[in-house]
């Protein structure tokens, strides 16, 4: 009997990562993006995520902010998740 290879598409990734995210980080999760995604087994998904948060080390004067950042208290946190094929949870991973 051949095994049938279990897969999620895009979207399952984007939704089940997001849905995760959310029991960690509440509802703060502006410009949520799903950056990468593979397929790392048969049941193993490595899934790499972004989000907009408030940066408490943000620039306080307009003077200094870089020219082209239109809000400087916002940063992008990147996060790895380790989902299963049902696209629960496995691993929550610290990713820089």
């Amino acid at each position: 009997m051949k095994k049938t290879l279990v897969t999620l598409n895009l979207k399952q990734l984007y939704e089940n990562s997001k849905r995760h995210l959310k029991a960690f980080r509440g509802n703060d999760l502006q410009d949520f993006r799903l950056e990468q995604a593979e397929q790392k087994s048969e049941n193993e998904w490595d899934v790499v995520v972004s989000f907009l948060t408030h940066d408490p080390k943000a620039v306080q004067s307009v003077f200094n902010v870089p020219l082209g950042v239109s809000n400087p208290s916002l940063e992008r946190v990147y996060k790895r998740l380790l989902l299963d094929s049902d696209g629960e949870l496995i691993k929550y991973l610290i990713y820089k």
